[in-house]
């Protein structure tokens, strides 16, 4: 099968219910005589026989398990740290088994100084690399080695688990495919018509995804863009302008590591030095990157009162609005604090769901959720609706949130403890894994906060709640300093209702202040700090 722009007019069949234009042929005779001799064709073609697949050296030679330690590990301690790099250790003692996981942060510089373009060139670079990595990925499968590479804002994750006398190698093989990557234009613009297919879907997606998609864009700088937004730089973006970024982007870079396993110190900081090394040479030894010029990305600090954001869903057919009523709570640096948003959200969800979708019928998606941006803490309500407008829902969101206001006013003691339990079964679930171990534990060290004992913390600051705690909790958060952003995305159908409801809201409640747009509401906001800043 052949799927191309480059047969468009040559076609002769009409899909049925697509419309898709197409050719069905059947085989030639030449095509039948060169598919039974395929050792001949490809020589003679690519200047290459068939054989049989090179030897895969990820697959581990060495499955013993290191003595055990005279004093356990309890947590990952610093081993290394220069001006560059950073490496998180963890000896494991739980699992007892020859595997380990890696993780590692490459923090980069800013290319170009319109974010929207490096949020492109991101992008493109991500697929195209990809692409390029696909053959050391499937090396690696076949070893059981998973290895998966990211790229964010502020740089390029890697992330390997699998055997760990198999990770020196695939980091290895990983730097020599990384140091190969040139890329070229046909690839390029491969990648450039997929995007665009890829976004211009999204701004059909559901209307829920479309409200947390535009709920990210007005409360961080520098973390993600609008369908229309990507689609537009993407238009302006050329191959030229790709390369240099391709050039500059790796060509300073600072580090974190993270080694969870059966594993020495030593071997760990090996590996720091083989991948720094290979990396300094590819950067043609380069300045490091300082920690001040890392990405910075803040989170609005919304005021008090409740602020209206509305978009409209660019699917015409559409029969579903969305609203979702978010309330900023602040820094996740309190464990108190984090633990009631923890109870918050336990105590509402079940209610929320009950009440809006069961006995109101609003809509099958009703969602309470607790969210932390940036180590910014927050929680939602959100409701899709196919029968009401999104102003209409968000007035049955506040109405909800009353007749909870005076049911948790009388809540008892042996209910309380309930919550309080609930959670900390949540809270305190155990790791099934070497992997999921090491990615609690590099949650801590990508944010910056360090933790590492966050359970045991979080669960003793919980057990140490009271109900006037969660009743001041509650009221603060929803009421008396709420400080809230609505976002309402409405379907045509419901257009002329919603001008209604929101002109009979603003009437009502003078508290709601309408956000003119996206920027406006960025850079007209106070900022929380950092708090996953390197500095």
């Amino acid at each position: 099968m052949l799927c191309t722009k480059d047969v468009a007019g040559s076609t002769n069949q009409v899909e049925k219910w697509y419309g898709v234009e197409y050719s069905a042929e059947p085989f030639s005779d030449e095509l039948k005589r060169r598919a039974g001799e395929p050792r001949h064709d490809v020589a003679r073609i690519s200047k290459k026989t068939l054989h049989l697949p090179p030897p895969n050296r990820f697959i581990p030679k060495d499955l013993s398990l290191l003595p055990a330690p005279a004093s356990p590990q309890a947590l990952p301690t610093k081993i290394f740290e220069d001006s560059q790099n950073e490496v998180w250790f963890k000896r494991d003692t739980t699992f007892l088994q020859p595997k380990a996981s890696l993780r590692v942060m490459v923090y980069t510089g800013r290319v170009f100084a319109e974010f929207s373009k490096e949020f492109v060139c991101l992008s493109i670079w991500k697929e195209l690399f990809a692409n390029h990595m696909k053959e050391l990925i499937y090396m690696a499968e076949l070893a059981n080695l998973s290895l998966e590479q990211q790229v964010k804002a502020d740089g390029m994750e890697l992330k390997a688990n699998g055997f760990n006398d198999s990770l020196a190698s695939v980091l290895e093989e990983f730097l020599t495919v990384l140091a190969t990557f040139s890329p070229e234009e046909r690839q390029y613009n491969t990648i450039v018509e997929k995007l665009r297919l890829d976004y211009e879907n999204e701004l059909k997606q559901v209307p829920y995804q479309q409200a947390l998609v535009n709920t990210v864009v007005l409360l961080l700088s520098h973390e993600k863009l609008k369908p229309q937004d990507f689609l537009n730089a993407l238009s302006r973006t050329t191959f030229a302008e790709f390369l240099e970024f391709s050039r500059v982007w790796l060509s300073r870079t600072r580090h974190e590591f993270l080694f969870v396993g059966n594993l020495e110190v030593e071997f760990a900081k090996q590996i720091v030095t083989t991948f720094t090394t290979h990396l300094a040479e590819l950067q043609k030894n380069g300045p490091a990157l300082t920690k001040e010029e890392s990405l910075e990305s803040r989170v609005v600090r919304i005021p008090h009162g409740r602020w209206l954001y509305e978009f409209p869903l660019a699917l015409e057919s559409e029969v579903n609005s969305v609203a979702m009523a978010y309330y900023q709570i602040g820094a996740a640096t309190d464990p108190s604090r984090e633990s009631l948003t923890h109870l918050l959200e336990t105590y509402l969800a079940d209610r929320a769901y009950n009440q809006l979708r069961t006995t109101e019928q609003l809509g099958y998606i009703v969602a309470t959720r607790r969210r932390a941006w940036r180590q910014v803490l927050g929680l939602f309500i959100l409701v899709q609706s196919n029968v009401a407008n999104a102003n209409q829902v968000q007035t049955r969101i506040q109405s909800f949130l009353d007749g909870a206001r005076k049911e948790v006013a009388s809540l008892a003691e042996t209910e309380f403890q309930k919550y309080i339990e609930s959670v900390a079964v949540d809270i305190s679930q155990r790791d099934l894994s070497i992997s999921e171990e090491a990615d609690r534990y590099w949650k801590e060290v990508r944010e910056h906060q360090y933790v590492f004992n966050r359970k045991d913390v979080l669960v003793k600051a919980l057990k140490a709640l009271t109900i006037p705690d969660f009743i001041a909790f509650f009221e603060e958060v929803l009421f008396t300093n709420r400080s809230g952003l609505e976002v309402n995305g409405n379907a045509k159908v419901h257009s002329e209702e919603n001008e209604k409801k929101r002109a009979e809201r603003l009437a009502e409640s003078a508290d709601i202040k309408i956000v003119r747009s996206t920027e406006w509401f960025r850079r007209s906001m106070p900022l929380f700090p950092d708090y996953q800043s390197l500095l």
